[in-house]
């Protein structure tokens, strides 16, 4: 366990020495707005395939399945190959910049398909989608950590980035009001003029990020790590017990998110018959997440990251169970509103401090293990919460059809009902419940960090 060999550490350490500033967080996470603005639609893309384009509810569980394991299966390869850039030029860019590129290609064509669209067309571009898109997480995320070496800059980091990746969410579900027509809802043409806006945003964001925010701290230890292996890496991992919790945090907390966004807008639309609210409730909900990122912040300098995750998994059940209650009979729209504000809350929370956490059992591994390979773990980060979500998304869409649930329908059985609640409200909830009790196990904490720090010998210049 993480506390073995280093809780008996008291004494009082230098500061390590950071170059960096609010500026450069701000430039570094410049470019998620226009990115998340762009992966946006994917929460309502498969419901407006299935409304739309003729795909049937079996077909897409397929689909995604099938795409997401795939792209999570290469999460390790990205995170390997992010780690080799930096080995060898001394920066992660030339990986993200290649991942926007291929992230906006695939968007283009999975955003404005042809009249006819083939479960392959939308299969292959998906999985590319979700190649280009882990391309650039996974070093961005990476990048971000090499940032800072102070665990609260950490934190600081990842809320500029949370901050920003709200905004994206903000422009995504401000369209169907600018674009859409009277009825407001997200259709294809809302989609298709979402993917163009995005995408040319997201070359003056990337350009200005590349140009001014610093590559981070060296790899300091990347000699040491490639003499041991891929194997010894490996191995580190397994036995890391700190990061084992971690990932199994990450793990069931996907299953339940993917279950509830995989199902949410067709509830919305064909059971509560308010498709009408869903990008109004989105927009204010993201509002209001963007103002609760500073209280975030602060509230992980006064009881801790761990503390602060384990309110928003709190939120995060809240918000699955309230789903199950709401009913189309007498809903108000403020209901729904409220329901997605909880959510919202509980995500944003875990954005500023999950990662801020990883990037401290990061530092961890690099003391104990000898290795500092941040895209590594930062792949296998992705890789469990991708793979949770997509095997979550599938299954809620499996459960929805194993029960006969029909979006097309005007009126459902009792047991179509059932299903569409078992997928969306009860499963959801009992998954964000095992995780939460596995975030009571994970040990690491500001002091331990410190002591790592400290550890790991003289401070560490950008």
């Amino acid at each position: 366990m993480l506390s073995t060999g280093i809780k008996q550490d008291s004494q009082e350490g230098g500061t390590l020495k950071d170059s960096v500033n609010s500026a450069h967080f701000l430039m570094y996470s410049l470019p998620y707005i226009s990115i998340i603005f762009l992966y946006a639609p994917l929460h309502v893309l498969q419901a407006i395939y299935v409304k739309y384009y003729g795909i049937s509810l079996a077909a897409m569980a397929s689909i995604l399945i099938v795409g997401r394991i795939f792209d999570a299966v290469a999460d390790p390869v990205f995170g390997y190959l992010s780690d080799y850039f930096k080995l060898k030029t001394g920066s992660r860019k030339p990986v993200v910049i290649l991942g926007v590129c291929l992230f906006s290609l695939s968007a283009y064509f999975l955003f404005l398909p042809p009249e006819k669209v083939t479960a392959f067309y939308l299969g292959f571009w998906l999985i590319a989608f979700f190649l280009g898109w882990t391309m650039f997480e996974i070093s961005h995320l990476a990048w971000g950590s090499e940032l800072s070496t102070d665990t609260h800059q950490k934190t600081k980091v990842f809320s500029y980035r949370a901050t920003a990746g709200y905004l994206g969410l903000f422009c995504f579900y401000s369209m169907p009001f600018l674009i859409g027509d009277d009825s407001n809802e997200i259709t294809p043409e809302v989609i298709r003029w979402s993917g163009v806006i995005a995408i040319a945003l997201i070359i003056p964001s990337i350009y200005s990020s590349m140009r001014f925010v610093p590559d981070g701290r060296a790899v300091v230890s990347q000699n040491e790590s490639s003499e041991k292996g891929i194997l010894f890496l490996v191995k580190s991992m397994v036995d890391n017990t700190v990061f084992l919790i971690f990932i199994t945090i990450y793990i069931f907390a996907g299953l339940g998110a993917g279950m509830w966004f995989g199902l949410l807008f067709i509830y919305m639309d064909s059971y509560l018959l308010r498709g009408d609210l869903f990008a109004a409730s989105f927009m204010v909900a993201t509002l209001v997440g963007i103002a609760s990122t500073a209280v975030w912040y602060r509230l992980t300098a006064w009881f801790g990251k761990k503390a602060v995750w384990g309110i928003a998994i709190i939120l995060l059940m809240i918000s699955t169970i309230y789903t199950g209650i709401l009913g189309p009979d007498n809903l108000s729209v403020f209901e729904v509103i409220l329901v997605k504000t909880i959510n919202t809350l509980g995500f944003i929370a875990v954005l500023v401090v999950a990662p801020s956490v990883l990037s401290d059992i990061v530092d961890y591994s690099h003391w104990k293990y000898g290795l500092d390979q941040a895209g590594v773990y930062f792949s296998i980060q992705t890789f469990s919460y991708k793979t949770g979500s997509a095997v979550g998304a599938a299954m809620g869409l499996a459960i929805a059809s194993w029960y006969g649930y029909d979006v097309s329908a005007t009126s459902h059985s009792v047991e179509s009902l059932f299903g569409i609640h078992l997928a969306i409200s009860w499963l959801p909830t009992l998954l964000f419940s095992i995780a939460f009790i596995c975030l009571l196990f994970l040990p690491i904490n500001g002091r331990r960090h410190a002591i790592v720090m400290r550890r790991l010998g003289k401070p560490l210049e950008n």
